[in-house]
């Protein structure tokens, strides 16, 4: 005799014994002694699962795989849900969010988005989004905007018009009530978001949007258009975008070398530099350093692209406001085209990582799905890489150079101090 150890028989499968004398069935789940002691003749041999078999093991899959995609869809909405909260300032509707996100899946609830860009783009108007780029912690000046730069989307001829402003431009800034202080423009965004040493601003200049409200009450003053969004990132978010998306592909224009490029990040890596008494001829090595860039089509990782964006102190064109802006132009394109192309969720949520902790905007998440759609759109027929650029420094040139009182290099409107009438005109022209 031998025992068949009844533990081992699979649960809801049934097997067939068949010996010389007998055969009967015994089904796991009805069996509740833990062996059967069997005659040495007798064999084990698998029956075919039953069709009730083959229906739990149905449901069974079918309940896994729903737990599977709930579990999915409940991790992504929390994702994204953190994601939005962390980088965005906006009041969610949640009606327009359910729109925008599922309106492209579900054509119907489309209309449910009536966000400021659905409608926009619905009416044929436009939009005008204020991108800032800033240097971020350990970096001098860590919340003066380095890059400002309007994006223009006319929903009406389809086009993408970018409108650099000289950072250097000299500006009121309303730090006490409707008064303030004059400083370049790219204060702007600090002094919105230091309310320990501008504590009478506005309201609305006050707060988590005050840095981009007064940036964008500025740069309108200048241009003469209503800024509509801002969207803000320091240094290290741009480094870690342009990493995480594998890094971008740029057609360098003309050979250039900076001489004068800022070194690290307040030069915490260079010991020598940290000496009381550094003599003058180690300041220039401590401050600066060369930065090189060859003609030609060229891969750029995150160091090396913010490099190629921020350098301005070039020899010949490169060394130009104009040039500098239609760097930052041409990187802009190059990442948005790369993050286009994406199709990888780890890689989506990569970047939702990255960009939670170095981005602000006033764009809602539906405002943000509405441009990132049309975007998309604008790369795969071109009119992204086509678009236009303004220059108020090149030709024509809006400004002309200054000391303020303070003996600060400055700009100021070639038709006279304080006097944007001329921009504005001639911004008003170009986006008809």
């Amino acid at each position: 005799m031998r025992e068949l150890d009844i533990r081992r028989v699979p649960k809801h499968n049934s097997y067939k014994l068949q010996g010389a004398e007998k055969q009967f069935l015994v089904h796991h789940d009805f069996v509740n002694e833990k062996h059967l002691i069997l005659p040495p003749d007798f064999s084990e041999a698998p029956v075919v699962p039953t069709k009730r078999s083959l229906v739990g093991l149905r449901n069974m899959v079918l309940l896994v795989f729903t737990l599977l995609v709930l579990g999915t869809g409940v991790f992504i909405g929390l994702k994204a849900k953190l994601f939005v909260n962390a980088i965005s300032t906006s009041k969610q509707s949640i009606t327009n969010n359910i729109g925008a996100t599922l309106g492209s899946v579900i054509p119907a609830l489309k209309s449910l988005d009536s966000s400021m860009v659905a409608e926009a783009i619905r009416d044929g108007k436009s939009v005008n989004l204020l991108l800032l780029g800033y240097g971020g912690a350990g970096h001098g000046g860590s919340y003066l905007t380095d890059t400002m730069m309007v994006l223009n989307l006319n929903f009406k001829t389809e086009s993408i018009t970018y409108i650099p402003v000289p950072r250097d431009t000299w500006v009121k800034i309303p730090t006490h009530g409707y008064d303030g202080i004059y400083a370049k423009i790219n204060a702007a965004y600090a002094y919105g978001i230091d309310s320990k040493n501008y504590p009478n601003k506005l309201p609305q200049f006050s707060g988590v949007d005050g840095g981009g409200n007064l940036a964008k009450y500025e740069i309108s003053k200048v241009l003469g258009v209503p800024v509509d969004y801002y969207l803000a990132m320091d240094f290290s978010g741009f480094k870690n975008i342009v990493d995480t998306l594998g890094g971008v592909e740029i057609d360098v224009e003309n050979s250039f070398t900076d001489y004068s490029y800022p070194s690290g990040d307040l030069n915490v890596d260079a010991a020598s530099c940290t000496a009381d008494d550094l003599p003058d001829s180690l300041i220039a090595d401590c401050r600066y350093k060369k930065v090189h860039f060859e003609k030609g089509l060229q891969y750029m990782d995150g160091s090396r692209a913010l490099e190629y964006a921020r350098s301005r102190h070039a020899a010949g064109i490169e060394g130009s406001d104009f040039s500098r802006s239609k760097r930052q132009q041409k990187l802009i394109s190059a990442i948005a085209h790369k993050a286009a192309s994406i199709g990888a969720l780890n890689k989506v949520f990569s970047l939702m990582d990255v960009v939670s902790n170095h981005f602000k905007t006033d764009l809602s998440i539906a405002e943000i799905k509405d441009l990132t759609d049309y975007l998309r759109t604008a790369d795969k027929n071109g009119s992204l890489q086509q678009a236009k650029h303004l220059s108020l420094t090149d030709d024509p040139n809006m400004f002309v150079s200054s000391w303020s009182e303070d003996k600060q290099w400055i700009l100021i409107p070639a038709a006279g101090f304080n006097d944007f009438s001329q921009i504005k005109e001639y911004i008003k022209e170009q986006l008809q």
